[in-house]
């Protein structure tokens, strides 16, 4: 079952949200606990009951309007209301001038206006009040003359209209002085509106503290280690791996990079194995070419010499120069063949053989060992290159008499649509652990039983690559002291 990953992308785009959203609702969450403490609170009731207040003190003022200018009989109406001298109320008509002040008794004759009284509903006064409050006023109570803010702090001002048979006919504003109450309601909503600003504050810092881990973690750590990784690359070093593990984009990028590093370092490995391969081929060619040169070399030199005296010599001095020619020959055609390979320019030119041509020469190709063909599958129709699968047979054989072989038998038999050939021999064979390794290139391998040097390390991995361009495969199995066998698999024409 694949795991889901979980994308870098949405995670910081909700880290995000949050940093913002977060303090927000804390934010909201605090002012409403703030809001139910206070609503909840006596001091909140005792000021609410100001509009209830208001309502009851208009409809009266309306009942009783007709008295406004007998200020002893309206005060009279009004005082009930005004919360034993901690409330004042100022009426004036619809051209704002002022007709009643429960405070200033001949304020109605004066005909001021409301915006000289009393400004923008608030308990602050404009500056010509506080002219007439000195001249006119100045045995009145300078409480009562609302010019002090500082006296008059806790003065709440509460506007309402003032009706008859449905009409607005003038205009009030109740004051009401709740003293310690509204003192009281203050400090509850500073004190407690301190810890909505200190956990909104921390909401913040905690959400924005979050992001940057995540940040930290998930994207700068790992673009570290990819950095580093990348310096050492740079200098050839791929043996650093990369730690970072997560599901994630990052996670899978660097999963890439290392995957990227490994298949890396193990180009670099084999380069350096190919390039200690290839100067070791040129050792090991230049050894073989010496030996038939050597010997060529020397029978020529005897047929000079005339040291070959009678003709059977004199024939026998040709054939071995002969011998040795052909090999020449055929190492000279390995080292041509592998260049192709590497150059992937072999090409096989096939064309319909029977197996029995391929196989019944094979009898007479060496007399250094025993041959023995038990040709079980009989005639088959194959589609090869006969060169070739002929240099790959005669190489198996090379390796045969090289590794101490005195019989080789080379049986056939039809498995599915395949023809497959196997080799076998009874020489020293192969050691287990460097089995899998015979058809490498540049792979050789020198057993102390051996006849022969281990050669250049092309012939096997030639014969690899010649049986895979006809579509059949190649495999080998040894028992190490007894034999080896080499199964040879070709596709049967027409199948």
């Amino acid at each position: 079952m694949e795991q889901k990953t979980v994308k870098l992308k949405a995670l910081l785009l909700i880290l995000l949200i949050s940093v913002v959203v977060v303090p927000i609702i804390v934010l909201f969450w605090g002012n409403s606990i703030i809001s139910k403490n206070i609503f909840s609170s006596p001091e909140y009731a005792d000021i609410s009951s100001g509009v209830k207040l208001v309502e009851s003190l208009s409809e009266e003022i309306a009942n009783n309007y007709s008295h406004i200018n007998d200020y002893d009989t309206f005060s009279e109406i009004i005082d009930p209301f005004l919360k034993d001298g901690l409330g004042r109320v100022i009426v004036y008509d619809l051209n704002n001038t002022v007709l009643y002040d429960s405070v200033h008794k001949d304020i109605g004759s004066l005909g001021l206006k409301s915006q000289d009284y009393v400004q923008d509903n608030t308990i602050s006064f404009s500056v010509s009040l506080y002219a007439i409050s000195t001249t006119i006023f100045s045995n009145i109570n300078t409480r009562s003359v609302l010019n002090s803010q500082e006296e008059f702090k806790f003065w709440f001002p509460y506007n309402f209209n003032i009706k008859t048979n449905n009409q607005n006919v003038a205009k009030g504003t109740l004051f009401i002085n709740y003293g310690a109450a509204s003192t009281i309601l203050v400090r509850k909503v500073m004190s407690q509106g301190k810890y909505v600003v200190w956990s909104t504050l921390l909401s913040l810092i905690l959400m924005v503290w979050l992001l940057s881990r995540t940040i930290d973690r998930k994207i700068l750590y790992p673009l570290a280690e990819l950095n580093q990784a990348a310096c050492k690359m740079a200098e050839e070093d791929y043996n650093h791996p990369i730690t970072f593990h997560s599901k994630n984009e990052m996670g899978e990028f660097c999963n890439q990079f290392q995957d990227m590093r490994k298949q890396l370092a193990e180009s670099r490995q084999k380069l350096d194995e190919d390039a200690t391969a290839r100067k070791l081929l040129i050792g090991n060619i230049a050894h073989d070419l010496r030996t038939p040169i050597t010997s060529i070399k020397g029978y020529v030199e005897g047929l000079i010499d005339q040291v070959a005296v009678n003709q059977a010599d004199r024939e026998r001095y040709y054939q071995v120069i002969k011998e040795k020619t052909e090999n020449l020959d055929f190492m000279i055609n390995d080292l041509f063949t592998f260049s192709q390979l590497e150059l992937g320019q072999l090409k096989i030119n096939c064309r319909p053989v029977d197996s029995s041509d391929l196989l019944q020469p094979l009898l007479k190709s060496t007399q250094k060992v025993n041959i023995v063909l038990d040709n079980a599958a009989g005639s088959q129709m194959l589609n090869i290159d006969i060169n070739q699968i002929n240099r790959v047979i005669r190489n198996i054989l090379e390796n045969s008499i090289k590794f101490g072989a005195s019989t080789i038998k080379i049986s056939t038999k039809v498995i599915d649509k395949y023809l497959q050939i196997n080799i076998a021999d009874d020489g020293i064979g192969i050691d287990a652990d460097i089995i899998d390794k015979v058809f490498d290139r540049f792979f050789t391998f020198v057993p102390k039983e051996a006849n022969k040097a281990g050669g250049a390390g092309m012939g096997l991995a030639i014969c690899q690559e010649i049986i895979s361009l006809h579509g059949g495969e190649i495999s080998i199995a040894s028992e190490q002291g007894e034999s080896t066998t080499v199964s040879i698999k070709l596709p049967l024409m027409n199948t």
